[in-house]
């Protein structure tokens, strides 16, 4: 049981780890496209192209909503992954343990067999 909660925990952190890469993607995607758009809008003023000037701005107003919607989900990821990381170190201190116990009590019956047979 103590294995298989482990193993489970193990699984879950692996997810979690998988949705913590695409947060940071999704970061990486939204960076580029507020970098894009600042750049059209600054073209833009300097030109004086009013019509480019306002779908930049609009792209950048997405880009930055993007972002603090990515930046959201990762802290949250990162707040569960802690508490599956938390979560998978007491398993596995619980299946040492359980490792532990049962190798002495193997050695324990060892030795009274062997005092049986005395």
């Amino acid at each position: 049981m103590a294995r298989k909660k482990a193993d489970d925990l193990t699984y879950q952190l692996h997810e979690v780890e998988q949705q913590e890469r695409l947060q940071s993607q999704e970061q990486d995607i939204a960076q580029r496209l507020i970098s894009e758009a600042a750049s059209k809008l600054s073209m833009a003023v300097k030109t004086g192209d009013l019509q480019t000037a306002i779908v930049a701005q609009t792209m950048l107003d997405s880009g930055n909503d993007k972002l603090n919607e990515a930046m959201k989900q990762l802290v949250n990821v990162r707040a569960y992954k802690e508490k599956v990381q938390f979560k998978l170190m007491k398993a596995q201190d619980t299946l040492r343990e359980t490792t532990m116990n049962a190798v002495q009590m193997s050695s324990q019956l060892d030795l009274l067999q062997k005092e049986k047979h005395k």
